[in-house]
């Protein structure tokens, strides 16, 4: 095999100063047998991967190693404003809050670190770093790069500095393992090789999986770690969605990604969605019992993760259809004043009740303490940094039903100025927990600027910190790593467990591993976390038999026989007598936790099994006020009752739970027009429940027909449907009232009819928005005649129909250039509205009558300089707040909500960077800037005319949900001619044009007060 070219690596000491090394020859893994070891474990032959050959590679690797060589002189640039700048790093150690008996120390800083977006510790107990300098403009430099620091006296300061790799594009996490490091390099995971652990690269990253978006901007994917399944897994935003797949899979063959949690195989590379939910997770850790925690960037900070859940979204439905209902997060409690909706100053850090609460909505990392430095009383509790409150918070988990509640507990630490912004926090081999600082002023998107130059890693230890000498847990024999099962500090227990996965696959005999492994797994005096270490550990190497997951099923603690369930189902489908164990488990009562399991691991089984298992998870011991059994349950028999609806109706008469019952329901009714005898039977079913005394159930019955058939019209209603519309119990017929309009057969009103209707005060509004379906342009004229005398609710549903059609459109804009309509009237959404009809002349006249609806790029950032010149601070001070609250009634309320008042279309204000002049302006005037991707405008063409903006918030096989300008239209399918979604936001250019100058300042200085 060739060597690399030699070159210098640079290493550098903390006191400066810099030596050199050189490139050794590639050696060949199957030679690095090291003595009593069996094998080192970044020496793995990847099994998946064929050598290296040709030319053209050494090439290639001549290229990577010569760019790698002098990656140490680079200086990157700040957009921060000049001027600002952070305290010193060990000044801003000294300035950290802690307990008591708790100290602090600067184990690196700038410009020895600098940006690092992700931390992790190796096999030796090294501190590898991820420097994001890509960060936030991605313009894809292969600026990025990997750092290894090494404290080798254990002082809490690092002695030696290298760089292991640079040149990444898009760097958001990493993680070591199986001879070499995996990154997250959007679009791509790649693996850097590195099979003799030299701390060199053997050549270029292989490309592992594609098809990451580059377009996620803050919500990109990221993470990287090894759970204890032998997976490694990872994160993703919510802002754009991936298509994710090997190199070259086909599109249809790829996994849509959003937000969530993912996992792969290291081996097979076999990709899986673990849960899907939430806006941006920023954190993944694993419990003593194997449980999983994530935490949210924004919009709620804790989850306890299931695999196969779903969580709340922060917009849209994502691509999973028939949900309905989410898991809400499983703290009791957040970090800041009142709802997330509704925040307030606690941004700044602000004293009161927000920093008691935790100091702020955004949150990154996650660590759930098993270290064996700090006081028991942090042992399996998690701590995370917190964005705007400048400190890291704590809470404590709590066994609660079938899951965890996070209780709120004092928070760990207090940065104590303004430029902290806590990332990673990772406890090591002596129990002591580094924090990395990203170190940067202002709010968590870095609007004003990023301040490249800096960035800190802190060590915070318990009284004195053990130091065992030199480490490198991969020299260990494999019954070593066996015994580090058995340590208290979980960093040995993970490592160790990771090395024997990774001797497994490169196929070392571990027969003595397994059985000592086994020997202690059957020890009944051990405890049960260290019980699961042993299964865990086992189940990576290959070790766990059928007989002995068997065996695990009866074991007396929920959390052997829940995890004995989903190694089960990491097999397949389960054996006969293990069903029958499974069975058993789902329907006695024993353990909420176990069901829960059962419930998640449904999908793996076969579909007979799932048939016959789905009953045993409907019976009732009390689960219905579960905050997960519910849900998780629904969620194993959607794909049955979509498949098979007319057997999934026998579910309902066994079924206890009324919202389960109602998305059975749901689900069966939104096949309608699939079988003409679906609904009657579906009724029948339903009022077999009234009788057999389920009257909770038939009412959440009838609410699911209801929610499964919302938006359409017109429809014949079922023989029976007198069963419920005419049932005894009062209840059940108040709910089926509402299905009138559903069901509606009497004659339609006319064109006509709605004309006439227009000069009735009390049948105005109504009217107006009917004639929106007709298309005579006597109609426009007909609701501009008495324009002036209309409240101002029937001139908003006036300028909404007038609009929607060109024949309307048109009369509008001749109206307004007559000075019959004031242009104020028309709002900038809705004169795009009108602009996205696509009649170039219309379109000129109302750019005549209106204002302009299209900026070039420069032009936009000439307004919002002009504009910050013109709002400086005094004129701000002195602005009328009462106006500005009108003028954002006036242009904002109908899409946006601030301080619990407005609406749903656009984002929430109250969490944006409101303080922040360039980020309102730039938001006002150019708001297709950063685009995420479910507020993308949808244009939509009906078959009667007309054409209609907004955002879909919902779309079934049947209707689509558009979210507009103060309105909410489900619109059947059937009526939909084209629809498109444009690469611009819902929120139109052009609103300041609609304001004057006074006008402006005052809506500035209320959205930043």
């Amino acid at each position: 095999m060739k060597a690399f070219p030699q070159s210098p690596i640079l290493s550098v000491s903390r006191n400066g100063r810099k030596s050199s090394g050189s490139y050794r020859e590639k050696c060949d893994s199957i030679d690095l047998l090291r003595s009593g070891s069996g094998l080192s474990s970044r020496s793995i032959v990847s099994r998946m991967r064929s050598p290296m050959k040709s030319t053209v590679l050494f090439f290639t690797s001549f290229l990577f190693f010569s760019s790698f060589a002098v990656a140490d002189d680079y200086v990157p640039v700040n957009t921060q404003a000049p001027g600002e700048e952070p305290v010193s790093p060990e000044e801003a150690a000294k300035l950290m809050s802690v307990p008591d008996g708790f100290s602090v120390t600067l184990f690196a800083g700038e410009p020895e670190v600098r940006q690092p977006i992700a931390m992790q510790l190796d096999d030796r107990g090294r501190i590898w770093v991820a420097e994001s300098y890509s960060y936030k403009e991605w313009e894809m430099k292969g600026e990025d790069r990997i750092l290894i620091f090494e404290d080798s006296d254990n002082d809490g300061r690092f002695d030696e500095r290298k760089i292991f790799y640079s040149g990444a594009t898009h760097l958001s996490g990493f993680v070591a393992g199986f001879g070499g490091t995996w990154i997250c390099n959007s679009p791509n995971l790649e693996f850097i090789p590195d099979r003799n652990g030299d701390d060199i690269p053997d050549g270029p990253p292989e490309i592992i999986l594609d098809g990451f978006t580059t377009d996620g901007k803050h919500n990109f994917f990221s993470g990287l770690t090894w759970g204890p399944d032998g997976w490694l897994y990872g994160r993703h935003g919510i802002t754009a969605s991936s298509l994710v797949g090997v190199p070259g899979t086909p599109t249809e063959n790829r996994v849509d990604v959003s937000c969530g949690i993912w996992r792969l195989h290291p081996v097979t590379h076999k990709f899986e969605i673990v849960a899907r939910g939430t806006t941006n997770p920023w954190g993944l850790d694993w419990n003593e019992m194997g449980e999983m925690f994530m935490t949210g960037n924004v919009n709620g900070h804790l989850w306890h993760v299931i695999p196969g859940a779903f969580y709340p979204r922060m917009h849209g439905q994502g691509s999973a259809s028939h949900v309905y209902d989410r898991i809400p997060m499983a703290a009791d409690h957040l970090h800041h004043e009142g709802e997330w909706t509704d925040r307030k100053d606690f941004r700044d850090n602000a004293a009161g009740l927000t920093d008691d609460m935790g100091g702020g909505h955004s949150h990154c990392g996650a660590m759930i303490y098993l270290g064996d430095n700090w006081p028991e009383k942090y042992r399996d509790t998690i701590f995370m940094s917190n964005t705007h409150g400048r400190r890291v918070n704590h809470d404590i988990l709590k066994r609660k039903g079938s899951g965890y509640v996070g209780l709120h507990g004092q928070d760990f630490m207090k940065a104590n100025q303004p430029w902290y912004r806590g990332v990673t926090q990772i406890y090591g081999p002596d129990g002591g927990v580094y924090f990395s600082d990203w170190t940067d002023f202002g709010e968590c998107h870095d609007n004003d600027g990023v301040h490249r130059t800096s960035g800190r890693i802190y060590k915070i230890v318990y009284g004195e910190a053990k130091h065992s000498g030199p480490l490198d847990l991969s020299k260990k024999t494999s019954l070593e790593l066996v015994a580090c099962q058995l340590q208290k500090n979980d960093w040995y227990v993970r490592h160790a467990r990771r090395l024997l996965q990774e001797r497994f696959t490169a196929g070392v005999d571990l027969t003595e591993a397994r059985d000592e492994l086994l020997r202690l797994l059957a020890d009944q005096d051990q405890p049960v976390d260290r019980q699961l270490r042993f299964l865990w550990a086992l189940h990576t190497t290959g070790g766990v038999v059928e007989e002995k997951l068997t065996q695990l099923l009866r074991h007396e603690d929920e959390h052997m026989r829940s995890w004995a369930v989903r190694l089960i189902g990491e097999a397949g489908k389960p054996n006969p007598e293990q069903f029958k164990i499974i069975r058993d488990i789902a329907s006695n009562g024993e353990s909420k936790l176990a069901r829960l399991y059962v419930a998640s691991t449904f999908p793996r089984f076969s579909e007979s099994q799932q048939w016959i298992l789905a009953e045993d998870l409907l019976a009732d011991f009390g689960y219905s006020e579960d905050q997960n059994l519910p849900c998780m349950i629904w969620y194993a028999l959607r794909p049955l009752v979509g498949a098979d609806p007319i057997r999934g109706l026998k579910f309902l008469s066994i079924c206890h739970d009324p919202q389960v019952y109602k998305n059975i329901v749901r689900r069966v009714a939104s096949d309608f027009d699939l079988n003409s005898e679906l609904i009657p039977k579906l009724i029948s079913s339903i009022n077999a429940t009234l009788e057999g005394a389920g009257k909770e159930n038939t009412v959440a019955g009838v609410k699911g027909i209801e929610e499964a058939l919302h938006g359409l019209k017109g429809l014949t209603p079922p023989a029976n449907w007198d069963l419920l519309a005419s049932s005894a119990d009062a209840s059940v017929r108040g709910e089926a009232a509402k299905l009138m309009p559903v069901f509606e057969q009497g004659e339609p009103m006319t064109e006509n009819d709605w004309l006439q209707l227009v000069d009735n005060h009390t049948r105005r509004n109504q009217a107006i928005r009917k004639l929106a379906s007709f298309s005579d342009p006597k109609n426009a004229s007909a609701i501009l005649r008495p324009y002036p005398r209309y409240l101002t609710e029937d001139k908003e549903a006036a300028i909404r129909t007038l609009s929607s059609r060109i024949e309307y459109a048109r009369p509008l804009v001749n109206a307004v250039e007559k000075g019959q309509v004031p242009s104020r009237d028309i709002s900038a959404f809705h004169a795009r509205q009108i602009y996205n009809l696509g009649n170039q002349s219309l379109n000129q006249t109302l750019e005549k009558v209106w204002g302009k609806l299209r900026q070039s790029p420069l032009e936009k950032q000439e307004e919002i300089a002009s504009w910050q010149s013109k709002l400086t601070p005094e004129r701000l001070s002195a602005a009328n707040l009462s106006n500005g609250k009108l003028m954002f009634d006036r242009a904002c309320a109908s899409c946006h909500m601030i301080y619990g008042e407005g609406g749903a279309l656009g984002p929430h204000l109250d969490g944006s960077d409101r303080k922040n002049l360039f980020y309102l302006l730039e938001n006002l005037i150019d708001p297709s800037a950063v685009l995420p991707q479910d507020y993308r405008m949808t244009v939509i063409t009906l078959n009667d005319g007309r054409v209609l903006s907004g955002n879909i918030t919902e779309q079934t096989r049947h209707t689509i949900t558009l979210a507009g300008l103060a309105t909410v239209e489900v619109i059947p399918l059937s009526e939909v001619v084209k629809q498109e979604q444009l690469e611009q936001s819902t929120m139109p250019e052009g609103l300041l044009q609609t304001m004057n100058e006074n006008q402006v300042t005052d809506l500035i200085a209320f959205l930043q007060q």
